[in-house]
């Protein structure tokens, strides 16, 4: 019976000081929101591509381990899933002041919000007549610009959903609960890290020394006694322990619930220290006592060996050391049952996603999903685009030259009983090309790994960075097959005429169906403008103008190349367009500009900025970037991106 009465009033010492440690820790992590930080991991984790923190990217390695937020993490996609409204002000008011070192996120978001909000970031970005077919669109054509990996996930959600959007939804929801799961792990180890050294400091402030406490209990029969009072005191106070234990991150007083639970546990901690004799008693002995406690914690004493025992103890939790102690009291009490631990149910709301549901009325959307399967099986099939004219509307189909007969040439569509005539036209186009063969020309860049050379559309500034950066045509700059940044930034020279002088690294790189761009960061004696002839030939872009269809077929606009000025006049702003390279690969793009010109763009020329005409050469308004060009009906013809969406996508800002 001694030795349960012994690790009754051990078992009570390690929960007291486990509890004491816990909310201590738990009063830390709400001061620095470790909970919103560990979320932002997680929401990281499934919306970027992990990249490890290591060799040059030191600086983010340790941002990871002290769940630093990264400068450029608002550009990312999960930076910008913290901008969309249903999560944004879900972060209480207040967390931006600087003395709680939150970082305006907030620290727990349902799986139903989760679901909503990235459901509308796809379907913002999508085309269909449908939510669900949005959603397949803006994910087949990566229209949200994600990383590798992350868009292989998505796509694997959507073949696995078997095209329906509910399974599609069960999917998501899976996958972040799978994610929630593993931050719970992560938390859980960060707090128990945290634990440990809150539990050794508290134990060496106190000398709370497992063995000496073993010894005392052991020797003295009233402590003994004392000690097994005290415990059924506390398991007496059952619902008051189990409210102290409860997490309350996401209370609205949490900070002043823990500090008042502190008080109370904190009595409770003294009242059982003054019971063992827990404490340092330095009285006839001479010195400062932090000398004092240091000397008693030689690694060559029981007191060092000791006190490490209550840390490591106290890592197991407050819960494990109470649940135990009603255990060892109902043992020795002979016939009162522990109290049976009531389940908590977890109410969720239920949300009925219905994506599948038609909320278009457009005969035209209509039409074009009820045969886009079909157009896009037909060999030599390019494109289709939507033309509209001042009194009607068709739809254009784009063939390769020798391909031109396999095409219907009526669709019919009903719509509220009435019979709409959607005509679809033919177009025949030769291959169109990504403009990428070498040319030598003063000012030409070059990718230093692949000798693949283009033009430079000018000078932006790159908001992930903070650098000034050369605008121009991801094609040109990429590595091998790679459509986005690689680990390790490639380099690009460019030529003075002369020779080759090396102007910077690729930083931002993303080729999709709606982008073709990159950024080369400058290098130091680059930003310097020691280079007369670069500043010469790549000016800073400095306005914009985003063309609509009643521009179409008016607009005049001058394609600056470096073989001088070719004029043209926008045919359309949002084409759809295949084009393929040197070694046939082909890329598909949607919404960019279609611009007729007298004069054919020629290889490397890609990159070459459009714009407005202005009078005035500085104050260009930047229209599009031109990436790639051909003949359709016999006609010279040539597509840039547009330098709107080219700004979202690749985060830079133009010159005032």
């Amino acid at each position: 019976m001694n030795v349960l009465s012994i690790a009754i009033g051990l078992v009570l010492i390690y929960f007291l000081y486990s509890l004491l440690s816990s909310i201590i820790a738990e009063i830390l992590s709400s001061w620095i929101g470790m909970r919103a930080r560990m979320l932002r991991q997680g929401i990281d984790n499934i919306l970027n591509d992990k990249r490890s923190g290591t060799g040059q990217d030191f600086k983010k390695w340790l941002q990871d381990i002290f769940l630093v937020e990264a400068d450029n993490f608002k550009y990312t996609n999960a930076g910008k899933f913290y901008e969309e409204p249903t999560i944004k002000y879900l972060a209480k008011p207040g967390e931006h002041i600087w003395y709680s070192l939150r970082n305006r996120k907030p620290s727990y978001i349902s799986p139903e919000n989760f679901a909503i909000t990235v459901l509308n970031m796809f379907s913002n970005k999508g085309k269909g007549i449908s939510e669900w077919d949005k959603i397949k669109f803006a994910i087949a054509n990566n229209a949200m610009h994600f990383e590798p990996e992350t868009h292989k996930m998505f796509q694997n959600l959507v073949n696995r959903s078997n095209d329906s959007f509910n399974n599609f939804v069960d999917l998501l929801l899976n996958h972040f609960a799978d994610t929630m799961d593993r931050v719970n792990g992560w938390y859980k180890r960060k707090i128990g890290t945290i634990i440990f050294y809150i539990g050794l400091f508290l134990c060496t402030i106190f000398n709370v020394d497992t063995i000496q406490i073993v010894k005392t209990l052991s020797n003295n029969s009233e402590k003994r006694l004392q000690m097994i009072e005290m415990a059924e005191r506390i398991i007496d106070t059952n619902a008051s322990i189990d409210t102290l234990m409860n997490e309350q991150d996401n209370s609205e007083e949490e900070l002043k619930y823990k500090q008042q639970a502190l008080a109370v546990v904190k009595d409770a901690v003294f009242e059982a220290n003054d019971i063992v004799a827990a404490g340092w008693n330095f009285e006839d002995k001479k010195g400062s006592k932090v000398c004092l406690i240091f000397k008693e914690m030689s690694p060559f004493k029981s007191k060092f060996w000791g006190i490490i025992i209550t840390a490591l103890a106290l890592t197991l939790g407050a819960q494990f050391w109470f649940d135990l102690l009603k255990k060892f009291v109902s043992l020795r009490s002979v016939g009162v049952k522990p109290d049976k631990i009531e389940e908590k149910e977890n109410h969720l709301r239920a949300i009925t996603f219905q994506g599948e549901k038609v909320t278009s009325k457009d005969p035209v959307e209509i039409a074009i999903s009820e045969n886009r399967a079909y157009w896009e099986s037909l060999p030599g099939y390019i494109a289709y685009n939507v033309i509209k004219n001042k009194d009607d509307q068709y739809i254009e189909l784009a063939l390769e030259a020798d391909l031109g007969q396999y095409i219907k040439e009526t669709v019919e569509v009903f719509i509220d009983m009435n019979l709409y005539e959607v005509r679809v036209k033919k177009l025949i186009a030769e291959k169109c090309k990504l403009f990428e063969e070498p040319i030598s020309t003063n000012g030409t860049l070059n990718q230093n790994s692949t000798s693949v050379k283009g033009t430079a559309a000018g000078l932006v500034l790159n908001k992930r960075t903070g650098k000034r950066a050369i605008l121009t045509c991801g094609h040109v700059v990429k590595s091998n097959d790679s459509l986005f940044l690689d680990e390790t930034p490639m380099l690009v020279s460019a030529s003075n005429g002369q020779k080759w002088i090396r102007m910077g690294r690729v930083s931002n790189l993303v080729i999709s169906s709606f982008a073709d761009a990159a950024l080369i960061d400058l290098q130091l004696e680059a930003q310097s403008e020691t280079y007369s002839w670069l500043s010469n030939l790549i000016k800073p872009i400095r306005k914009i103008k985003i063309l609509d269809y009643k521009d179409e077929h008016k607009t005049i606009v001058s394609i600056d190349t470096l073989r001088g000025i070719i004029k043209g006049k926008v045919i359309h702003t949002r084409r759809s367009w295949a084009f393929y390279d040197n070694k046939g690969q082909t890329f598909r793009f949607f919404d960019l500009i279609l611009v007729e010109s007298k004069s054919m763009t020629q290889a490397g020329d890609s990159g070459s900025l459009i714009y407005l005409n202005n009078k005035s050469d500085i104050e260009k308004t930047a229209v599009g970037m031109l990436i790639g060009g051909g003949k359709i009906d016999g006609k010279n013809y040539c597509f840039a991106c547009k330098i709107s969406n080219l700004i979202e996508i690749c985060q830079f800002r133009l010159f005032n």
